[in-house]
């Protein structure tokens, strides 16, 4: 039996499990999709605040020695924008399936549209479901009993659900109950 310095060193895994990646028209475009989505508007409307395509990701991966990375879209209110960030998650994951983990984003409503679009992400991959978010608000029974109707045909399936919950963003600290 060797010593413990003969035995290999094991360094875990690094997974970044929340990233949020843009296409290349959003991150040129960001006023314009800033006046057609509140809640992007409201996270993204300042130029500080960083849009990041796949070489973003990758580059700060290698400088940070982070392995994986989950990958989420932004959970728009127009559902073609759902669908086609989608996509773009889709592409990043084929350019580099070794360190991306897409997943997926549907549109909460309308409530047919978002079921055929976890449906479509699920049979392309989608290694989880997030980030779904309440950004403007906060989640209701309601958004609640929509969630679980989405998902209920998840069942046991062991997928993750990356969902952002807490009071709307910019509530001011001394507002918070």
């Amino acid at each position: 039996m060797g010593s413990p310095e003969s035995l290999p060193r094991l360094r875990p895994m690094i997974l970044d499990a929340h990233t949020h990646l843009f296409p290349e028209e959003v991150r040129k475009k960001r006023k314009v999709f800033c006046s057609r989505d509140a809640a992007f508007r409201l996270l993204y409307s300042d130029e500080k605040a960083r849009l990041a395509g796949l070489e973003d990701l990758l580059e700060a991966m290698d400088r940070e020695g982070v392995d994986k990375s989950v990958i989420c879209g932004f959970p728009w209110s127009d559902p073609g924008l759902c669908r086609e960030g989608n996509d773009f998650l889709f592409a990043c994951y084929q350019k580099a399936p070794s360190r991306v983990l897409p997943f997926a984003c549907p549109p909460l409503l309308p409530a047919r549209q978002a079921e055929k679009e976890l449906e479509r992400c699920l049979s392309l991959g989608a290694r989880g479901i997030g980030e779904l978010a309440f950004y403007t608000r906060t989640i209701q029974a309601r958004d609640i009993d929509r969630l679980a109707n989405l998902l209920k045909p998840l069942g046991g399936s062991g997928i993750p659900l990356l969902l952002h919950v807490n009071e709307p963003v910019g509530m001011n600290t001394r507002e918070r109950p």
